[in-house]
């Protein structure tokens, strides 16, 4: 987040390729959470939580990414 404060020094390409690959790199992330979760196997109710809470948060992001990255194309023409 700290990130966007300096967007407006940064080429319109280079920031949403930049942003591209952040979200890709939560994208992982959340593979990654999502795959040990399934490899613990069953887990008791708060386990399934933490998991599912963390899921949520990393979503949560990525959506938020690919909002911010479709706002900037519309307002420049890209989209």
């Amino acid at each position: 987040l700290l990130g966007v404060a300096g967007l407006p020094d940064v080429p319109l390409d280079e920031a949403v390729r930049a942003l591209h690959q952040y979200c890709a790199g939560l994208t992982e992330w959340r593979d990654q959470v999502q795959a040990n979760k399934h490899r613990q196997g069953p887990q008791p109710d708060f386990v399934n939580a933490l998991f599912d809470y963390g899921l949520a948060m990393i979503q949560a992001e990525i959506g938020w990414v690919e909002g911010f990255i479709a706002q900037m194309e519309a307002q420049h023409g890209k989209g």
